[in-house]
């Protein structure tokens, strides 16, 4: 998909705009010049601009994954904008512009603890931690419940 390209292209605005405002900024940019990569997701084939796998619920839930409460909660957020719909371009764009993305038929949300993308005959480039990978063909992930420990200091 086109996530690593929105991520490169949202760390270059977002010194500037702020994280959220860049990740608008370069949602548009990356759309418009991007080109869905056709992935099988759990056994479903779809034409996909970005399929995010996130560790525990982010939120907003209905715009990019911009903060996460807790990390250890056993949930995989999976989110996708496809293709699948004719005029995806600008069905996006509306949906963007009138708030209601987390309801058009091109933004997929759920939830799971297994999830299994394979891209078929092209390697899909992958984003893991914000590090792009090349030359992927298959990936699964896999969470479980407070099974991540993690450590922070303790608020003042």
């Amino acid at each position: 998909g086109l996530y690593p390209n929105f991520v490169r292209r949202r760390e270059q605005l977002q010194p500037a705009l702020g994280k959220p405002l860049a990740g608008v900024v370069a949602m548009f940019r990356t759309f418009a010049a991007g080109t869905p990569s056709t992935l099988t997701i759990d056994g479903r084939r779809h034409k996909v601009w970005i399929a995010y796998v996130g560790r525990g619920r982010y939120y907003p839930r209905d715009h990019a994954p911009l903060f996460r409460p807790v990390m250890d909660d056993g949930v995989l957020d999976v989110r996708m904008i496809t293709a699948d719909e004719s005029f995806a371009r600008l069905r996006l764009l509306w949906s963007v512009l009138t708030g209601t993305v987390a309801t058009s038929r091109i933004t997929h949300l759920s939830e799971a603890t297994r999830v299994r993308i394979d891209a078929g005959g092209s390697p899909m480039a992958l984003a893991v931690d914000g590090e792009a990978l090349a030359g992927v063909r298959s990936v699964e992930y896999t969470v479980r419940r407070r099974a991540l420990a993690y450590y922070s200091p303790q608020p003042r």
